[in-house]
């Protein structure tokens, strides 16, 4: 459970920007204040102590009522890592406009749910069930006094933004009008699919619509990576992305995409979109026989930044029974332990955004979170 005990749970300023990136083996979330207490939530884990969103956890902990306080809530894609409580955190955010890309608005996308949801007698299926739970929220909500529909994320596209008394805009990146087509034709391809037991959605692979999102807030300019990859086809992925910035925008911060891996990381993104030995941060993905980030993804991510930082350790933990009988059992049972994904941790990035301020932006890191380095 968070507990207001120390300097973790002291609220950011109303002339602060603050860019947290919560997450530990499996799952992340991030949270960012835009100043004035208004907040961005982009996709969402479970605290593992309170078993609630960390987002809901930690904004109420530093005293942000989430019902006024988020603005906007992302979904980056719809991977079991990114999703888990996002449709709570929704509907807490009672004024915030939801936003996903305009490939999880599609008629396809609604055909392919409707076939996974008429095996509702299987249990589990994350994914399927934040899906319909946001879903439904958004039905809820209509003709109520100051609601926003779901908004369709596409590059270039302005997704909110403040002009006085402190300017500030959150724009998305990504995807471009090529992978939303790509990623509608998908849905049709998994619909057909549906015959089978699983309750869960097959891994959508590449991630071509994965929103990247850019966020300014007057001359503090973050990059949030969420999972994209890159392509071969420039159309595609961060090649698009980079074709298509404005000249001479540079990052400071930057959410690593896809927890490091080396299929989502290319030197024009450093050189082209990035301030030098910008302040990064990565979340890791330790599931089903993968380990990211590797030994190779971090030499590769320190050499072009040593202000680099993990939320969590890279390895599993411990089991959540630790009972020999029962770790026998399991084993005996099972292809793989059921193990807590490492501990959680939270990086933590604020910066002042004040009229003519040149502050540095101030790094605190918690929990399981540490520097990135090579061991």
């Amino acid at each position: 459970m968070l507990s207001p005990g120390n300097k973790q749970y002291f609220p950011p300023l109303a002339d602060e920007i603050e860019v947290s990136i919560f997450g530990p083996g499996f799952g992340e979330c991030i949270a960012v204040h835009l100043g004035l207490g208004e907040w961005l939530v982009v996709d969402s884990c479970i605290e593992q102590e309170s078993k609630r969103p960390v987002a809901l956890e930690y904004l109420e902990t530093i005293g942000v009522n989430p019902a006024t306080g988020i603005r906007v809530v992302v979904a980056s894609h719809w991977d079991d890592d990114h999703i888990k409580g996002l449709s709570e955190v929704f509907q807490e955010a009672t004024a915030a406009t939801f936003v996903c890309s305009a490939a999880m608005t599609s008629p396809q996308f609604s055909s392919m749910l409707a076939a996974w949801r008429l095996r509702s007698f299987l249990p589990g299926g994350s994914g399927i069930d934040e899906m319909d739970a946001i879903i439904q929220e958004l039905r809820d909500r209509v003709g109520l006094s100051g609601t926003k529909p779901p908004m369709r994320a596409s590059a270039q596209k302005i997704l909110w933004e403040r002009d006085q008394p402190k300017p500030a805009e959150i724009r998305a990146l990504s995807p471009s009008d090529a992978a939303d087509a790509v990623m509608i034709a998908r849905f049709a391809e998994i619909r057909t699919t549906a015959m089978g037991l699983s309750r869960r959605l097959p891994q959508i692979t590449n991630n071509h619509a994965s929103v990247v999102l850019s966020v300014i807030c007057d001359t503090a300019r973050v990059l949030l990576g969420a999972d994209l990859q890159i392509r071969s086809d420039r159309r595609f992925g961060w090649f698009a992305i980079i074709d298509g910035a404005i000249r001479g925008e540079r990052y400071e911060v930057y959410k690593i995409p896809h927890h490091g891996s080396s299929n989502a990381d290319h030197d024009e993104i450093w050189s082209k979109l990035l301030k030098p030995e910008p302040i990064a941060g990565v979340t890791p993905f330790v599931w089903g026989g993968i380990t990211l980030p590797t030994q190779e993804d971090r030499r590769r991510i320190l050499s072009h930044t040593p202000n680099a930082y993990l939320t969590a350790p890279a390895k599993w933990g411990r089991l959540r029974d630790r009972d020999p009988r029962a770790e026998k059992l399991l084993r005996r049972f099972t292809k793989q332990v059921q193990l807590t994904p490492a501990r959680f941790g939270h990086i933590r990035l604020r910066k002042n955004i004040g009229p003519g301020t040149s502050r540095n932006w101030e790094v605190a890191i918690f929990g399981a979170a540490t520097k990135l380095t090579l061991n």
